[in-house]
């Protein structure tokens, strides 16, 4: 046995040692393990639940009232007096409203019935969550909970909409957040304010609705302030289910169970009485919304008109332009921007231009067409083109019957497709059947550039945004356009006056000749005044290649024409060789109606956000483009043009005889266009009338014969705008400073003679100062002649035959412009001097080819008469000293035969002379 001093210890030790205290001893310290690795997993698992709950939190975006944004809010339009005309339908509606405008009834009935702790709890409910607890452990990869109306807002405007626990903490701290800041800023009340109203206007109310104020104009046809305590809790029952319970079909019921829950809630709550809680259930609200529904549907018009057309696609094109956006979100901003567009349109002048334009009597005039556009589409399941889609097929034609169009279609099926065919299995199609001849009209405020009416088209308007004729269509002016590419420049310019003369004669330019609108003749010397009234086309061209193609030109593009490309710059400019659109046509002749002054033409003054902040004004850009005194010249020689005078064109469109009107007539050759431009002192408006396709086909490919009468649209302007200016006072064209009078001749262009006076051919013309001829007319001439022959008189003409005529004398490089084959289509030219004459008779190379000698002597029955030995007295007077020398080798008058102006005798009697 060991009994060492360590074999002692360890003996002593083990000795005191009991089994049961060893193996708790154990168990102890392996508990004093499990202890600190709990606790240190604990924290550790607390570290990163913390971490990560804290990094959820970072991630969470940035929010503000203001960062809240309410998208898809309506779009309104309002005219010019600031009535609403238009709300912008999209697959959504909405109107943003302050709170302070809603019923105090439907903010009971939300709180109610969506949070009835909503004033209580400081942006989440705890007690609502915890009995969406179950729910949320139930599904791992969900989560649901009893969201307040702070968790909605936030949900809706600052989160996705995944449905997880990543989410749902944002959702939770973005609430206490956002209700903590504004509570901070504004207070209690306030906040809560905020946050329902930004909640009542975003949430989804059903049939397209979102907001209370939308909802409450579709089902009860009233703004929501105005709203019943019946209707407040039907709103307010939608919330939850829009589709369940609606409250137009209310399935079932349902709705109205829905109705009367929330109005159990809103009695129980204390927050109406029992007797206002009986009463609304009493009343009949679901049959008012059946009914209104039933208005609704036939009231409402998706299709806009022409005007709000032009104005959308106007505000979308300033949004790129103006803003910078991309087209897609100009069109975003437009269609649920929730703003207000304030139009330039006077819905009375265009009540006015739609009755008129629309009456189809207004069109009796002329022969009535329509025109069918048919669009064809065969399915071909063997061979697919395209999607299965294998043929497309279209036609346009014109008929004198809608039925005919019919026919044609049926015709024009039988020739495409299969025997057996059926729409929607084997073919689609699409007709179209407009009225013709078309028109389009365009009436601007021409003082600040506001179009107040515009006309796109005849017959029923079927679609948003399509082809406007007042907009769109570019077609030719005619000879309205003589005005802008003409006579603007050249009167501007000071190379042409109203009095300068230009030959209307045959004329070619190069190789084109042009003729004149009525035929084959000619006017002659005629001056711009006459050639503005007439509307004549080779006056017009002459006065354009005075001033100059190119100044012409660049003149036209100052007009504000967006078509006028450098192709354009030619001669046939003046005559109408051009596109344009009746807007732009109509814009310009405002600019010589506002002396001289351009005004681009608005459609629109301004754009706002829905709580009215500018977000686009529109002000038209405006230039000077004549002078006041070129502007008022056009002015006065288109007043002709109305009046009738100088053979004007346009009398048709002279609606009043005090209201002082001007004006220009234009027709297209094979009168595919034809247009009238002109103004009074308050308005400018241009009118088009003309078929829509210059050729029509047959099936065949036979051009289809139509007619179109001429100058017909001429009356319509003049009914349009007598229409538009009832009660108003008759005005006349101020003159500006500047404008001088002076006696000139119409055949020369310069100042009249005594001559141009007893021709008839002197007037007083107006100028600009400082452009008034200096020269006097040498074009009328006196020439004594001899009636019968029209040549200077011989010795032998009697003298009542004999007297002093006017002629005109074209100069020798006038003369040598015409054709002598041509002289019988110029009228003035049965007064030019005939050739060979001058106005001094004793040099003429010709004289009386009648009163000869051969013709004296045969009236004598004499054939031995000698020659006179003297001049008869009628006779041109030559000096003293060959008077004296005459008479003194003459003889005497005694032995002197009778000569035929002093010898009754021998004097032919009137018979034998024819």
């Amino acid at each position: 046995m060991d009994y060492s001093k360590h074999s002692n210890r360890k003996r002593q030790w083990n000795k005191g040692k009991h089994p049961d205290k060893i193996y708790s001893r154990i168990w102890l310290n392996i508990l004093r393990v499990a202890c600190v690795s709990v606790l240190v997993c604990g924290f550790s698992l607390a570290g990163i639940l913390l971490g990560g709950f804290m990094g959820i939190i970072d991630t969470a975006p940035d929010i503000t009232m203001d960062s809240l944004e309410i998208d898809k809010l309506s779009t309104y339009i309002y005219d010019q007096d600031g009535n609403e005309i238009n709300k912008i339908r999209t697959e959504t509606q909405r109107v943003y409203i302050p709170i302070e405008e809603m019923s105090e009834n439907l903010l009971k009935a939300v709180v109610a019935v969506e949070d009835s702790r909503f004033y209580e709890h400081n942006g989440i409910d705890i007690q609502g969550i915890l009995r969406a607890g179950v729910v949320n452990l139930q599904a791992s990869d969900s989560a649901e909970g009893g969201s307040t109306i702070t968790q909605q807002v936030i949900k809706n405007l600052a989160l996705t909409t995944d449905k997880n626990w990543t989410r749902k903490i944002q959702e939770w701290y973005l609430a206490l957040r956002l209700e903590y800041d504004l509570t901070q800023e504004y207070g209690h009340d306030r906040a809560k304010d905020m946050i329902l109203e930004k909640y009542l206007n975003f949430v989804n109310l059903g049939n397209s609705t979102y907001g209370v104020e939308a909802a409450a104009n579709r089902y009860f046809n009233k703004s929501c302030k105005d709203l019943t305590l019946s209707e407040a809790a039907i709103l307010a029952g939608v919330i939850n289910a829009p589709t369940r319970y609606d409250p137009i079909t209310n399935k079932n019921g349902q709705s109205q169970q829905r109705q009367q829950l929330v109005l159990r809630r809103m009695r129980d709550q204390e927050l109406i009485t029992e007797e206002e809680y009986q009463e609304a259930l009493a009343d009949p609200v679901f049959d008012r919304i059946v009914q209104l529904n039933d208005d609704y549907q036939q009231s409402n018009d998706d299709v806009y008109s022409y005007f709000v057309d032009a104005v959308l696609d106007q505000v979308q094109e300033d949004f790129v332009n103006k803003l910078g956006m991309t087209s897609s979100e100009a069109s975003n901003k437009l269609n649920y921007g929730g703003l207000k567009i304030y139009i330039t349109q006077d819905a009375s002048i265009q009540e006015k231009v739609d009755s008129i334009l629309n009456d189809a009597s207004t069109f009796s005039a002329t022969t009535p067409y329509y025109q069918v556009t048919y669009y064809l589409t065969v399915f071909d399941e063997k061979e697919p083109d395209n999607m299965g889609l294998a043929d497309n097929y279209s036609f346009v034609q014109l008929h004198r019957t809608e039925e005919a169009c019919l026919a044609a279609i049926e015709e024009y099926k039988q020739m495409k497709l299969p025997e057996g065919a059926e729409v929607g299995e084997d073919y689609a199609e699409r007709t179209e059947i407009v009225p013709q001849p078309q028109a389009s009209m365009s009436v601007i405020d021409y003082h600040n550039g506001h179009v107040l009416a515009l006309y796109g088209g005849r017959g029923e308007k079927t679609q948003n945004r399509v082809f406007n004729r007042a907009v769109d269509a570019e077609r030719q002016p005619g000879s309205t356009f003589k005005i802008i590419a003409s006579y603007a420049a050249g009167l501007d310019t000071g190379t042409i006056t109203a009095a300068s003369v230009f030959d209307d004669v045959p004329f070619t330019y190069g190789d084109w000749s042009p003729g004149n609108w009525w035929g084959n003749s000619y006017e002659g010397l005629s001056n711009v005044r006459r050639g503005i009234a007439r509307s004549m086309n080779i006056v017009t061209v002459k006065a354009m290649l005075e001033t100059g193609v190119q100044t012409n030109f660049e003149y036209a593009k100052n007009f504000g024409f967006s078509t006028l490309t450098d192709d354009k710059m030619v001669p046939s400019l003046c005559l109408g060789a051009a596109e344009v659109t009746n807007l732009e046509l109509t814009a310009a002749y405002g600019a010589i109606a506002n002396g001289g002054v351009y005004i681009e033409p608005i459609l629109y003054t301004r754009v706002e956000d829905s709580e009215g902040n500018l977000v686009l004004e529109n002000v038209p850009e405006s230039h000077a483009v004549i002078k006041p005194t070129t502007a008022w010249l056009l002015t006065d020689m288109m007043r002709d043009v109305v009046k009738g005078a100088n053979g004007g064109t346009g009398t048709a469109a002279r609606f009043s005889s005090s209201m002082d009107i001007a004006g220009k007539t234009g027709t297209t050759s094979e009168v595919n266009d034809q247009v009238f431009a002109g103004y009074t002192p308050y308005y400018v408006a241009a009118i088009w009338t003309g078929f829509d396709q210059n050729v029509y086909r047959d099936f065949d490919g036979d051009t289809q014969s139509r007619t179109l009468k001429r100058s017909f649209q001429i009356a319509i302007w003049g009914k349009v705008m007598g229409a538009i200016h009832e009660g108003l006072e008759a005005k006349t064209f101020d003159q500006p400073d500047g404008i001088v009078q002076a006696r000139v001749c119409k055949k020369s262009g310069l100042l009249a003679t005594d001559l141009c006076e007893e021709a008839g051919c002197a007037y007083s013309e107006y100028f600009a100062s400082g452009t008034v001829p200096t020269d006097s007319c040498e074009t009328h001439v006196a020439v004594t002649v001899c009636t019968e022959s029209g040549l200077p008189p011989t010795e032998y003409c009697p003298e009542d035959l004999i007297e002093t005529k006017i002629f005109i004398q074209r100069t020798a490089e006038q003369l040598e412009a015409i054709n002598p084959d041509d002289y019988g289509k110029i009228q003035d030219f049965a007064d030019e001097l005939p050739a060979g004459q001058t106005p001094d008779d004793s040099s003429s190379d010709v004289q009386c080819n009648i009163h000869t000698k051969e013709w004296y002597e045969q009236q004598n029955n004499s054939s031995n008469i000698p020659d006179l030995p003297f001049l008869p007295p009628w006779w041109p007077e030559e000096s003293d000293s060959s008077s004296e020398s005459n008479t003194s080798s003459s003889p005497s008058n005694s032995a002197t035969p009778s000569t035929p102006a002093h010898s009754d005798s021998s004097s032919p009697n009137e018979e034998s002379r024819h």
